[in-house]
């Protein structure tokens, strides 16, 4: 379906935000030779007629010449585009990877709650006898440097090696509309959901958590608000899936587990993989002496997870909950607009041509095949992303 829009002046005036120019032409890196010791490859994700071909070197850093997901997609921001990375950089595989032997979320949370149970069980809290006091303001990005979930510190090659083949190949399709057409499709810049697993990326900045007996709550926000609730002594219910999933938890001690289930299928965040509805992840939750919350995430999702993935994160304590920092409330406005498949500042009155995306189906792969993918091999058909086939 297409219709017209009439563009109306940016609240948030996203295009400062997000850094976005007009579209230009290729800028290149003056330097396009590898590093020393390092030999390039035949065919590349910059040199490639099409990608869709080249599956068998996806897994190869040198496909993206050795650069982490977040420098692909600073590439056209800050004029590099080609330039090779540090082949050295990053995580390994394994490293990536969960170091536990569960195959599934529910699996690992049952276990640590059997462990709980046998090792003086699980407490139960009231308004009588509360929880642990860790209500205030933290800061989400201490390790954004070091985050996979930013893009940062894991050669693009590597991520792509921790992905079943479907999302390998949807992986390769974001990366190379990226970085080598020009055409990021950020979830702020569009004002679309940001997703649950962008929760440990660019979507939130400062955090509130506010600890009650009965619920967790954390609430943050970048370009939309986002709110997590974990009911605690619970078990999940929902029966459709959330953008951030339905979250429940228990108490040993001072620490917390939280089990995420019912997540709906999405993108990660700027040049990184796509996950499925069938996501699923633990998280456990310590403090440290000086009040930060340590945060070890497991992330579960057989559909596009070879493997469980690990994540760890670290809230900085930053004031308690009499403090003056206060919750910046955000109501996501855009000016920037798909047109020739890039995004692109609009002035209020303006009308363009604007086609409504179909949410069951990948409405940024929409938008590349459309204007950037003529005469390629093309992606398999069933490319539904939450189990409807999009009629």
């Amino acid at each position: 379906m297409t219709t017209t829009r009439t563009a109306s002046a940016s609240a948030l005036a996203l295009v400062a935000v997000l850094g976005f120019a007009a579209p230009a032409l290729a800028q290149y890196a003056e330097n396009q030779d590898p590093p020393e010791g390092v030999e390039a490859l035949e065919r590349d994700l910059f040199t490639t007629t099409d990608f869709y071909l080249d599956a068998d070197l996806w897994e190869d850093p040198r496909y993206t010449r050795c650069n982490t997901p977040v420098r692909l997609d600073d590439m056209w921001v800050d004029n590099f585009v080609g330039e090779w990375g540090d082949c050295s950089e990053g995580l390994t595989l394994a490293e990536l990877q969960s170091p536990y032997e569960y195959q599934s979320a529910e699996e690992h949370y049952r276990a640590l709650m059997a462990e709980a149970e046998a090792n003086g069980g699980i407490d139960h809290y009231s308004r009588e006898n509360p929880p642990p006091d860790w209500s205030g303001w933290y800061n989400s990005r201490t390790l954004q440097p070091e985050q996979w979930s930013f893009g940062n510190n894991v050669q693009a090659g590597v991520l792509m090696q921790a992905l079943t083949p479907e999302y390998q190949w949807r992986f390769a399709q974001v990366m190379y509309h990226t970085a080598v057409d020009n055409s990021p499709q950020w979830s702020s810049s569009h004002c679309n959901p940001e997703g649950m697993v962008r929760w440990f990326g660019q979507a939130i900045r400062d955090i509130e958590f506010l600890v009650t007996p009965y619920q967790v709550n954390m609430l943050s926000g970048t370009a939309l608000d986002i709110l997590r609730q974990v009911a605690i002594d619970q078990e999940p219910v929902t029966e459709i899936s959330q953008w951030y999933g339905e979250s429940v938890g228990f108490w040993h001690d001072e620490t917390l587990v939280v089990w995420t289930t019912n997540v709906q299928g999405w993108w990660m965040s700027h040049a990184l993989p796509e996950f499925s509805s069938s996501f699923e992840m633990v998280e456990t939750f310590t403090r440290d002496a000086e009040g930060n919350l340590h945060d070890e995430v497991i992330m579960y999702d057989p559909e596009a997870f070879l493997q469980p993935m690990k994540l760890d994160v670290i809230y900085s304590w930053l004031d308690g909950m009499q403090s003056n920092i206060r919750f910046q409330w955000k109501e996501c406005q855009t000016n920037l607009w798909n047109v020739g498949g890039r995004l692109t500042p609009v002035n209020p009155g303006t009308v363009i041509e604007y086609r409504i995306p179909d949410w069951y189906s990948r409405p940024w792969a929409a938008v590349w095949q459309e204007n950037f993918e003529e005469g390629m091999q093309g992606p398999p058909q069933d490319t539904a992303l939450f189990g409807f086939d999009g009629d």
